[in-house]
């Protein structure tokens, strides 16, 4: 019995590690193309290292993973097999080129998004996947400050020392760290923590606090079994947002002049200061243009990943060769599942997406957590942000985390010391 579970230890302890990588190797690459400035011709060359990394890290637990989900795998294959189908069948009949579709968004789905969140499925054992995470969050929280702190200015940015993708690669080892504080209370986490907040405030985009604010709101208000205590937390949580809002701009007007002593500038800053803090940067335009989409096509809708040529037409006259995934997206991925699958099929996978969202608190503290962090870090980033729910490996890992919740629970694991009520 003991060696079957050290066994089981020891191979939820590689199936974990198959999940971080994957994150760890996405900063690096950024990090890496920033910091020494590679040019794009050789960008290709070590994206495509930093894959066979992730992809050596899913080998040397592949066997396991098959014994324990291969028919998960198979079935979410089948699936979006379907899916891409349609959607290129979609392109072929507006006259689109496959490659945008291909590469943006099919190979991130089979690539990624599900490899990493059946590998996250399959650890028996959810206290090793949240202690994994734990020692991963530092060293992808170590990876940006070194972005944050040696790289090199972008052009494209205007004036702003500014990287859209940066706050969404640090939200998550930050709230991962934020709730390892909540549980040990220990003093110089806290201080690393208020470090990576300050630095999104300087080099980020807005989006990352929307996960932040929404962590604490379900963490203070929400998680409590407790009536009273949960009236009391939204109370007072109100009353600090309304202080906040309400000289938000004032405090944002002393931070930008007392970092102009020093010759910092930040885009999140100024736009508070300015009184811009709820400025759309355009989405409005995009948004448009996608409900016309669905109006177009209601049943149906597009195809997963065969909206980003219709949405660049849309907003102007752009050559095929200039459309690329990121660059002509919904901004956010709920309208943009009613834009890919139709009135019906939006509703249907924006449900099964969403409903986990109001039924985060499980008897797994262990559980409980990591579907937090990964709702908060993952999933409501994309009501603002480019992508898809489908593309963003860290969605994968909430969704299969919740609805394979009772994946691997038999009567010998029924009182788990794990599966206590949270508090």
């Amino acid at each position: 019995m003991y060696l079957q579970e050290k066994d089981t230890r020891y191979w939820d302890l590689r199936l974990s590690w198959a999940t971080a990588i994957y994150f760890i190797c996405d900063a690096a690459n950024a990090t890496l193309k920033s910091v020494f400035n590679i040019p794009e011709s050789l960008g290709g060359g070590v994206s495509a290292l930093f894959g066979a990394v992730i992809l050596l890290g899913f080998a040397m637990s592949f066997k396991e993973m098959v014994n324990r989900s291969l028919a998960l795998f198979i079935r979410l294959f089948v699936i979006f097999l379907v899916l891409y189908l349609y959607s290129l069948v979609q392109c072929f009949l507006q006259g689109y080129p496959f490659g945008p579709t291909l590469k943006g968004t099919a190979f991130l789905t089979f690539a990624w998004w599900i490899p990493v969140g059946v590998y996250a499925a399959s650890v028996k054992d959810k206290a090793v996947l949240y202690d994994v995470w734990i020692k991963a969050s530092f060293i992808i929280s170590f990876i940006c400050i070194l972005l944050f702190l040696f790289h090199r200015p972008d052009e494209r940015q205007s004036t702003y020392q500014y990287n859209l993708a940066f706050g969404y690669k640090l939200i998550l080892p930050l709230i991962f760290e934020l709730n390892d504080f909540l549980r040990k209370k220990r003093t110089w986490l806290l201080l690393f923590i208020l470090l990576q907040v300050a630095i999104i405030f300087l080099y980020s985009s807005r989006g990352p606090l929307l996960a932040l604010f929404f962590f604490a709101i379900y963490k203070f208000a929400f998680e409590s079994k407790s009536r009273i205590r949960k009236i009391v937390s939204i109370f007072f949580l109100f009353i600090v947002v309304l202080i906040m809002l309400s000289s938000m701009q004032t405090i944002a007007e002393s931070a930008v002049a007392f970092l102009d002593l020093f010759g910092i500038e930040s885009r999140t800053l100024n736009l508070i200061a300015d009184g811009l803090a709820n400025k759309t940067s355009g989405r409005d335009e995009i948004w448009a243009v996608c409900f016309k989409m669905i109006e177009e096509k209601p049943l149906l809708g597009w195809g997963l990943g065969a909206e980003y040529f219709k949405i660049g037409a849309g907003l102007a006259d752009i050559p095929f060769s200039d459309i690329t995934a990121e660059s002509y997206n919904p901004h956010n991925a709920v309208i943009q599942n009613f834009v890919c699958f139709g009135v019906f099929g939006g509703l249907f996978a924006n449900f099964i997406i969403l409903f986990p969202l109001f039924f985060l608190n499980k008897r797994d503290r262990y559980l409980h957590d990591l579907l937090l962090v990964f709702a908060s870090a993952s999933v409501i980033p994309l009501m603002v942000s480019s992508a898809g729910f489908f593309v963003k490996p860290g969605v994968a890992i909430f969704l299969f985390l919740f609805y394979g919740r009772n994946l691997w629970v038999d009567k010998e694991d029924a009182v788990s010391p794990n599966k206590i009520d949270c508090q």
